[in-house]
C-alpha cells in the first residue's frame, strides 16, 4: 500500500494544519527527469528565491536568494533541463538561466525588445519533443505576449536566438476597443501587450503598438482619423494625434529628460496620479462632440479640449464635474446619450448608477436612480447604453453569475424592469460585460458575456439563448463601425461582423432597416449572390416581380403558387416563363387584370399609380374600392384614374407622397421603393398582407 510522508516546509508551502510559512505567495516545482530525487522550487518571496531538494522533496534547502529573478503571484515557472539536472531555467517577468544548480542566474531575456526577445510575465516553459541536450535544444516559452522559441537553450540570451510564433494566434486579452468607420481603423487595448493599432492593409499580422504596458478602454475619434486614446492604467490616459503610429500621456504626467513629473492643475487628473480608480478605468468620447472626453476614477472627470496640444506644463484641462460617492466607490461605466450631451449616465463598482440631464455644465446636477421601482442589483455595473432614438430609454449591465444582469428603463430611471428575457427567451445567469443597441434598428440588442454574443431582437424581451459566437470567451466589449460590429474579446483577440445583409444596402441607406426586413421574411433573397448578396435597390420593379412580392406578402415567405398548367391566361406570358406561375395566381386572386388586350406586360415597370392599387388590393382583397377622392395631392387631380387608390394609399400612412404635396404617380417603382413607396411602406404592407390574407 502507497505511503505518504509529510515534507519540509519552504516559504509559501503549506502543511497539514500549519498556516501560510513565511508570508510568501505562489511557489513552482518542477523535478530533474534525469535524477529524479532533485526537485527544485521556485518560490515568490524576497523577489525570487530558488529551494532545492535532493531526497524527492523530502527536505528543502535555500540555494538562490536576493537577486530578484522577478517571480510573482502571477508567473514564476521553472524549468530543469531533461539531461542535465544543474541547468535549470526560472521566470517570471524576464527569464533567467543557471548553469549550477539554482546557485547563480544569468539574465536571458529582456522583455522590453520584445519581440527581439521573450515578451514578459512567463506561465510556462517545456522542452520540445525528442529533447536531447545535443541534436535538440529547443524549448518553448508562453507568456502575456503568447509563445516563443529558443532553439538553442543553452546559448540564448537577450535578442540572439529567439523566435516569435505568435502568426494567425488570436489570444490577445483585449480589455476595449474602438474603430473608425472611414479608415477602418482599429484601436486596443490589451493586457501586458499594450495599446494596439490595426489597419486594413496591415492585416491580422500587421498590428502596431501606440502605446506600452498594459492597455484598457480605447476611443477613435469619428471625425479625424488621425486621434485616437487609450489608456495604460488607473486611467492614466494617452492620445495619438498622428494615427497611432505613437501616443502621449494627457492625463497630467510628462518626462523632464530624467524624471516623470506632474502638472499642475487643471492639466491632470490627480485621481490618476493618486490610483483612485479602477485598474482598468472607463473613459468615453462624447459621441456629439469629438473635443469632449469624459474618463471615470473616484470622480467623474471632464475635458472639453482633448485635442489641446500638450506640452510640459499645458495640455487639456480637466474637471470633476462629479464628486465621488459617500463611500468612494470608483466609476465603473459611463455612457453620453447620442444627440444629447446633456444626458449622461455613470455606474460605479457598488452598483450606484447615477443620471444628469444637464451634463454639459460646468456643474451638472446628478440624481440617483439605481434604488427606484424596483430597485438594481448592488453588483458592478459594467456597462450602461442609451438608445439614441429615445433617450429616456437605457440598459444598465452587471457583473456576477447571476439571473437579473440587465435592466431598462423607459423613462430616465424613474422606473426599471428586467431585461434578460424568461422561460425559453431566457438569458443564463452570466456576467454581461456589454451591451450595445443597432445603430439602425433600436429594437436589435447585442450582448457581450463571459462566453460571447446574445441577441435580442426586441429590444430584450426575447432573447436567442443559443448564443451568436464569436467564441466561448468573454466579450469584454462590442462596438459598431458604420453597420459592422466589433466583439472585443479577452482571451481570443477580435471579431468583427457585417449585420448589413446586402453588400449595396449599408445601414446608413435612407430605407435599409426595411430592407432588412423585407429580407427577414422571407419575400425577397436579393438580386445577386456573387460576388456577394445584393439587393440592387435602384433597380426598377416589373409587373412579374411585383407579383412574386405580392403573393409571398399576402400568403407568408414560404408560399409556392399552383402549377400554372397549359397556359397562364395571358398572350405574352408564356408557361415556361419564370414567373407565370405567379402572375397566373395573381390574376387568380382578383389582384390584377394584365394590361390589357389579353396581356400581362410582365417586364414593364410598375409606376407609382400602379403600385397604389397592387397594395391596396393585396390587403384588403380583390372586392375593395376605396372611398371616393378629393384631391389631396396636387399633381393627382380629381378624375385621375387612380386618384382613389392614391388617396387612400396615404390615408393608411404606406405613403406620404414623394415631395412637396405630390405624388409623382407616373414615376418608376424601383426594387427599395425609391420614387415609388418609402422602404418601410413596402415593409408595412407587407406585414399587413400577411396578416390580412391568411
Amino acid at each position: 500500500m502507497p505511503t505518504t510522508q509529510q515534507i519540509q516546509a519552504i516559504p509559501g508551502l503549506r502543511q497539514p494544519s500549519h498556516p501560510l510559512v513565511g508570508g510568501a505567495g505562489r511557489v513552482e516545482v518542477a523535478y530533474a527527469p534525469s535524477s529524479p530525487n532533485i526537485v527544485y522550487a521556485a518560490v515568490d518571496i524576497n523577489g525570487g528565491e530558488i529551494w532545492k531538494s535532493t531526497d524527492g522533496g523530502v527536505t528543502y534547502s535555500r540555494v538562490n536568494t536576493g537577486q530578484n529573478f522577478g517571480a510573482n503571484g502571477w508567473a514564476s515557472p521553472i524549468w530543469v533541463d531533461p539531461t542535465n539536472p544543474n541547468i535549470l531555467i526560472v521566470g517570471g517577468i524576464d527569464l533567467w538561466r543557471s548553469t549550477d544548480g539554482g546557485t547563480t542566474l544569468t539574465q536571458i531575456s529582456v522583455w522590453q525588445d520584445a519581440p527581439s526577445s521573450a515578451h514578459a510575465d512567463h506561465h510556462w516553459i517545456v522542452e520540445q519533443p525528442g529533447f536531447n541536450g545535443t541534436s535538440n535544444t529547443t524549448v518553448l516559452f508562453g507568456n502575456d505576449g503568447g509563445v516563443y522559441r529558443a532553439d538553442n537553450v543553452y546559448t540564448v540570451v537577450g535578442t540572439s536566438g529567439w523566435t516569435e510564433l505568435n502568426n494567425n494566434l488570436g489570444i490577445t486579452q483585449f480589455y476595449g476597443a474602438a474603430g473608425n468607420p472611414t479608415t477602418g481603423k482599429i484601436v486596443g487595448g490589451t493586457q501586458d501587450n499594450g495599446t494596439l493599432i490595426y489597419t486594413p492593409a496591415g492585416g491580422t499580422e500587421g498590428w502596431t503598438t501606440t502605446f506600452g504596458g498594459d492597455g484598457g478602454w480605447s476611443a477613435a475619434d469619428p471625425t479625424d482619423p488621425n486621434y485616437f486614446y487609450g489608456e495604460y492604467i488607473f486611467a492614466q490616459l494617452h492620445r495619438s494625434d498622428n494615427g497611432g503610429v505613437f501616443s502621449d500621456s494627457i492625463w497630467g504626467e510628462y518626462w523632464d529628460g530624467f524624471a516623470y513629473q506632474y502638472k499642475s492643475a487643471p492639466y491632470i487628473i490627480t485621481d490618476a496620479r493618486d490610483t483612485k480608480a479602477n485598474f482598468i478605468a472607463p473613459f468615453v468620447l462624447d459621441p456629439n462632440n469629438a473635443n469632449r472626453l469624459l474618463v471615470g476614477a473616484e470622480s467623474l472627470w471632464r475635458t472639453n479640449d482633448v485635442k489641446a496640444v500638450n506640452t510640459a506644463t499645458t495640455g487639456p484641462a480637466w474637471y470633476v464635474i462629479k464628486a465621488p460617492t459617500t463611500g468612494n466607490s470608483n466609476i465603473s461605466a459611463i455612457v453620453v446619450a447620442p444627440g444629447n450631451s446633456d444626458i449622461i449616465w455613470v455606474g460605479h463598482n457598488n452598483g450606484d448608477v447615477y443620471v444628469t440631464t444637464n451634463g454639459t455644465s460646468a456643474t451638472p446636477t446628478w440624481a440617483q436612480v439605481d434604488s427606484n421601482s424596483p430597485g438594481l442589483p448592488d453588483r458592478y455595473v459594467t456597462r450602461i447604453a442609451v438608445d439614441k432614438n429615445n433617450t429616456s430609454k437605457a440598459y444598465v449591465t452587471f457583473g456576477g453569475f447571476s439571473p437579473d444582469n440587465i435592466w431598462v428603463t423607459t423613462n430616465g430611471g424613474s422606473t426599471w424592469a428586467d431585461s434578460t428575457g424568461s422561460g425559453l427567451t431566457d438569458l443564463p445567469s452570466l456576467p454581461i460585460r456589454s451591451l450595445v443597441i443597432h445603430p439602425f434598428n433600436s429594437n436589435w440588442i447585442y450582448i457581450g458575456t463571459e462566453v460571447g454574443i446574445f441577441t435580442s431582437v426586441d429590444g430584450g424581451a426575447t432573447w436567442d439563448v443559443s448564443h451568436n459566437g464569436p467564441t466561448n470567451t468573454p466579450v469584454d466589449e462590442l462596438f459598431w463601425m458604420d453597420t459592422k460590429l466589433v466583439a472585443t474579446t479577452h482571451g481570443r483577440g477580435l471579431f468583427q461582423q457585417e449585420t448589413a445583409t446586402f453588400s449595396d444596402v449599408p445601414g446608413a441607406y435612407w430605407s435599409w432597416s426595411w430592407i432588412e426586413r423585407l429580407y427577414a421574411a422571407g419575400i425577397t433573397g436579393g438580386c445577386a449572390t456573387f460576388p456577394s448578396l445584393a439587393y440592387c435597390p435602384d433597380s426598377s420593379v416589373t409587373r412579374a416581380q411585383m407579383a412574386v412580392f405580392l403573393l409571398k406578402g399576402m400568403h407568408g415567405s414560404s408560399y409556392t403558387p399552383p402549377a400554372v398548367g397549359g397556359s397562364t391566361g395571358f398572350g405574352d406570358v408564356a408557361t415556361d416563363y419564370w414567373a407565370a406561375a405567379w402572375i397566373k395566381q395573381l390574376a387568380a386572386e382578383g389582384i390584377t387584370s394584365g394590361c390589357g388586350a389579353g396581356n400581362y406586360c410582365p417586364e414593364t415597370i410598375v409606376t407609382r399609380a400602379q403600385m397604389a392599387i397592387f397594395l391596396l388590393k393585396a390587403k384588403h382583397g380583390s372586392s375593395y374600392s376605396p372611398p371616393a377622392a378629393t384631391g389631396d395631392f396636387t399633381d393627382v387631380p380629381v378624375g385621375y384614374w387612380a386618384d382613389k387608390w392614391i388617396e387612400q394609399l396615404a390615408v393608411e400612412g404606406i405613403t406620404g407622397g414623394c415631395g412637396a404635396g405630390v405624388y409623382c404617380p407616373d414615376n418608376r417603382c424601383n426594387s427599395c421603393a425609391d420614387g415609388c413607396l418609402p422602404g418601410k411602406d413596402i415593409y408595412s404592407a407587407v406585414v399587413l398582407f400577411e396578416n390580412s390574407r391568411k
